[in-house]
């Protein structure tokens, strides 16, 4: 997503402002912890159905 901001004086002739927002990119131990305990979540409910 940018923001533009467009400024237009005696001084500053067609002066563009741009930012950008950047967003958070998660580390890769995160995806190893959550597909730990996520495979932690499936070995306990394998184990708790009835046979």
């Amino acid at each position: 997503m940018y923001n533009l901001t467009k400024l237009s004086n005696a001084s500053y002739q067609d002066l563009v402002v741009a930012s950008a927002i950047t967003t958070a990119v998660p580390e890769p131990q995160t995806y190893a912890l959550f597909l730990s305990g996520l495979g932690f979540v499936g070995l306990l409910a394998r184990r708790r159905l009835p046979r």
